[in-house]
C-alpha cells in the first residue's frame, strides 16, 4: 500500500471554513507518538505493507512538508514524498520544525481560498487542509498500532478526519479511480500503487476512530 493521498475532497465538512486549527491539532496529536517511537522499533511492519516504521516517519513528515509546499504554490514532486536521512533520534525534532514551518506559511489567510492545481486534482486551500488533516490523523494511527502505543484522540479532530475521508473516498470503485489518476501523473513520476484498499464495514456502532480506520481499507484490531 503506498500512502499517498490522490483522492482529495473539494468540499469540506459542514461548518468548518478555516481548517487549520484542526490541523494543527491533529499535528500535535501526532507529535508524542512520533517521539515516543525507540530506535529499536523503527526496522519494524506497519499497516501500510510497503513500509517499515522508519519507512512510515519518512512519509508522515515529508506528507506535513508537503502542506508548506504547496501552500508556497510549488510543485509537489520537485520536493520528495519521504524525509531522507533522520537520525534514528531525530524524528519528534523534524516533526516540530516541519509543523512551525507549516504554520508559518499558512498563516496567509489569502491561501485558503487560493486554488492549487495538483496533478490529480484543481482543489481550494480549504480541501488540501482537510486532506491533510485526515492524511496525518490516519498515519498517527498507522504509527501508533506499529509501536504499540495509547494515543490520546481529539475527538473533533477524528470526526473532522472521518467526514473528509467519506467525502473523499467512495467505499467502493477505488481501484479503477487510483488507476485514472496514475495515468495522468507527469512523465517522470514514480508509480503508484493504490493508497487505500476497498472499504471495510464496521457499522456505525463502531468509534469515529475505528470507523476512519475501517474506510481506509484496514481493520482496526488487527494484530
Amino acid at each position: 500500500m503506498q500512502t499517498t493521498s490522490n483522492s482529495i475532497p473539494t468540499d469540506l465538512p459542514d461548518a468548518v471554513a478555516d481548517p487549520r486549527p484542526l490541523l494543527a491539532r491533529a499535528v500535535a496529536v501526532a507529535a508524542p507518538v512520533i517521539g515516543r517511537v525507540r530506535p529499536d522499533q523503527l526496522e519494524g511492519p506497519t499497516p501500510c505493507d510497503e513500509l517499515d516504521v522508519r519507512g512510515l516517519l519518512g512519509h508522515l513528515t515529508g506528507a506535513l512538508r508537503r502542506v508548506g509546499v504547496i501552500g508556497q504554490g510549488l510543485d509537489i514532486y520537485a520536493h520528495p514524498a519521504a524525509t531522507p536521512g533522520v537520525p534514528d533520534d531525530g524524528w519528534a525534532a523534524v516533526w516540530s520544525a516541519t509543523a512551525a514551518e507549516v504554520e508559518r506559511i499558512w498563516r496567509d489567510d489569502t491561501l485558503l481560498t487560493r486554488t492549487y492545481r495538483l496533478p490529480w486534482a484543481t482543489l481550494p486551500g480549504t480541501a488540501v487542509l482537510a486532506s491533510y488533516t485526515a492524511e496525518v490523523t490516519l498515519h498517527t494511527w498507522d504509527v501508533a498500532t506499529a509501536t504499540s502505543q495509547r494515543v490520546a484522540w481529539d475527538d473533533e479532530v477524528v470526526s473532522f478526519a472521518l467526514e473528509t475521508m467519506h467525502r473523499s473516498l467512495p467505499a467502493e470503485g477505488r481501484a479503477a479511480r487510483y488507476a485514472e489518476v496514475a495515468a495522468s501523473l507527469p512523465a517522470g513520476v514514480p508509480p503508484m500503487s493504490d493508497p487505500f484498499a476497498e472499504a471495510i464495514d464496521v457499522g456505525r456502532e463502531a468509534s469515529p476512530l475505528d470507523q476512519l480506520v475501517a474506510w481506509s481499507g484496514r481493520h482496526p484490531h488487527a494484530s
